[in-house]
C-alpha cells in the first residue's frame, strides 16, 4: 500500500508550537541545506492570525532531475486537528513513545476518516470518468441536487493499511473501539462523518482490490464492520454541510 507522500504534517502541544516552528527554521544550520525551511510574508500573516493554534512553513519536498529544489508547504498543528472537523489529540502526547511518535492508531484513523465534501449530482459523470464514484457516501438526507463524498484515494489507502496491520481490540497494537467511541460520543457531527466513511469502506470491498488482494480486502472490510459495531449511532440528520466548509476543498477536474 506504499504511496508517494505528498507532504509531512506535525502536531505538537500548543505550548511547544513556537519553539518547534523555530527549530525547523534552523534545522539547515545543524544538518545541511536539504533540511532548509523558511517562511514567507503570507506564512507570517497566516501564523499570526491563528494565534499559536497552527503554523505554516515552506520546506524542500524534493529535487528535480535537473537538481532544482521543489518547495512545498508544511503544516504544524497544535493540540488539535482542525480540518473538516475538530479533533483534540492532547491526550495522545502522553503516550508518544508507545505510539512511535505518532498520535496513535485511533487518532490517525479519525484524522483520515474526517474528510467529507459535497458534490453536484449534475457532475456525476465526471466522478465516474475519474473512478471516484465509489466515494459517494450512503447518506440520503442531503440536498436533492448534491451527493456527499468521502475520503480521497490517498486517505482510503492509509486507512486500509491501518486495518490490514491491526485488528480491533484493546491491546496497544490493536485499534481500540473504546477510544474512538469516547471521542465520537462528544461530537455527533464528527461521528456521522466517521461512521459514513467507514461504512462505505466496509460495503465496497471490491473497490479495495485496486490496492490489495481480494483476501486482504475481505480482512479490512471485516475489521471495519467490527469497529462500527462498537461506535455510537447518529440519529440526527442534516440536509446541509455539518462539517467545516472554510477549508481548502480538492477540485475534481
Amino acid at each position: 500500500m506504499s504511496r508517494k507522500l505528498k507532504d509531512t504534517d506535525y502536531i505538537v502541544p500548543k505550548k511547544q508550537g513556537l519553539d518547534f516552528f523555530k527549530l525547523l527554521l534552523n534545522m539547515d544550520e545543524a544538518f545541511g541545506t536539504q533540511y532548509k525551511s523558511f517562511k514567507t510574508k503570507s506564512d507570517a500573516l497566516f501564523n499570526a492570525i491563528r494565534h499559536g493554534d497552527r503554523y505554516r512553513i515552506r520546506t524542500v519536498e524534493g529535487i528535480t532531475e535537473g537538481g532544482i529544489p521543489m518547495v512545498g508547504v508544511m503544516d504544524i498543528l497544535c493540540d488539535r486537528i482542525d480540518l473538516r472537523h475538530e479533533i483534540n489529540v492532547k491526550d495522545a502526547f502522553e503516550d508518544y513513545k508507545e505510539n512511535l511518535y505518532t498520535i496513535g492508531l485511533e487518532y490517525l484513523l479519525l484524522s483520515k476518516t474526517q474528510f467529507i465534501m459535497d458534490y453536484p449530482k449534475k457532475k456525476l459523470d465526471r466522478l465516474r470518468e475519474h473512478g471516484q464514484d465509489y466515494r459517494i457516501l450512503p447518506y440520503h438526507n442531503y440536498a436533492n441536487d448534491k451527493v456527499v463524498l468521502g475520503m480521497e484515494d490517498k486517505d482510503v489507502r492509509d486507512v486500509c493499511a491501518i486495518f490490514l496491520d491491526h485488528p480491533i481490540g484493546n491491546d496497544g497494537k490493536e485499534i481500540s473501539s473504546d477510544k474512538i467511541r469516547k471521542v465520537l460520543k462528544k461530537d455527533q457531527k464528527l461521528a456521522l462523518t466517521i461512521t459514513l466513511n467507514l461504512a462505505n469502506l466496509a460495503e465496497n470491498p471490491d473497490v479495495l482490490t485496486r490496492w490489495v488482494k481480494k483476501r486482504d480486502a475481505a480482512i479490512i472490510a471485516d475489521r471495519v464492520q467490527t469497529l462500527l459495531k462498537g461506535l455510537p449511532k447518529v440519529n440526527k440528520k442534516w440536509d446541509k454541510p455539518w462539517w467545516n466548509i472554510a477549508v481548502e476543498t480538492p477540485i475534481i477536474e
